[in-house]
């Protein structure tokens, strides 16, 4: 997710996980898929291009750097905190690499954005959530012009 600043403050964006993903479509080393009902980017194949970033509409992908670690695959570090917890020699040891919300679909309680909001204001939906209120609220209009 991610905090963007306006005129009248803060607002989260956070990926669409788009049917046809723009990001998908363009990555030339094939490292953005679908998996289930999340637009999953596997960071092991990522070469940090940054087309990807180009292609999404909503601005939700960013190139961060990353280092190997060495039990658990790939480790971010946020580029905004490199400088203060990196020297020069580090940073060039590290790689660039795509990085966009996954819907965290490795966690079986689901994405933790939303376990953790302390408004309760993020909620996740599927297609079947959609498709209910989409025909509430056509039923209740119906009866609100029926009467």
């Amino acid at each position: 997710m991610f905090l963007t600043p306006t005129a009248q403050g803060s607002v989260p964006l956070q990926c669409r996980q788009c049917d046809q993903a723009p990001c998908m479509e363009v990555c030339p080393v094939y490292a953005i898929e679908v998996q289930g009902a999340a637009v999953v980017l596997n960071e092991k194949k990522c070469v940090g291009c940054g087309i990807c970033v180009l292609a999404c509409p909503i601005g939700c992908i960013e190139i961060q750097a990353v280092r190997q670690a060495a039990a658990t695959g790939v480790v971010l570090a946020t580029s905004v905190l490199l400088p203060l917890i990196l020297s020069e020699q580090d940073e060039k040891k590290m790689r660039k690499v795509a990085v966009k919300c996954d819907l965290c679909y490795f966690r079986p309680e689901g994405p933790a954005c939303v376990k953790v909001c302390p408004t309760k204001a993020l909620t996740l939906v599927n297609e079947e959530d959609i498709r209910l209120l989409n025909l509430q609220r056509r039923q209740a209009y119906a009866s609100l012009i029926g009467s």
